[in-house]
């Protein structure tokens, strides 16, 4: 079995960043990615009025066909995010690459 991102990448920890937002400032996102492939999403909508932080939790699984990425469960709307080092990066529904360069879709690894 060739390197993949579940096997050759320190994946497991807490991303953070802001991401963008059709009808606000953005989303402060948290993704935090346990090595049990369970995971936890706190959102809050920028901008908007309070109370709007949305936090859920789930499981995610790697990709078969595309080993860098992970997708979240239903409860984290079937998101595909691809696997980085320090880095993961909101994907398109088919897990193709969002072509906006304006817009951030990066979270950072949070380093201790």
């Amino acid at each position: 079995m060739g390197d993949t991102a579940e096997n050759a990448l320190d994946w497991p920890g807490e991303y953070k960043g802001i991401l963008p937002c059709k009808d606000c400032k953005g989303i402060e996102t948290e993704l935090e990615l346990k090595l049990d492939n369970r995971f936890e999403l706190s959102q809050e909508f920028l901008g908007k009025p309070a109370n709007t932080e949305n936090k859920v939790k789930g499981t995610f699984k790697f990709l078969a066909d595309q080993p860098n990425m992970i997708q979240l469960d239903a409860e984290g709307d079937n998101r595909i995010y691809f696997i980085g080092e320090n880095f993961i990066e909101l994907r398109g529904d088919k897990g193709e690459k969002l072509e906006m360069p304006e817009l951030n879709f990066q979270l950072t690894k949070q380093l201790n």
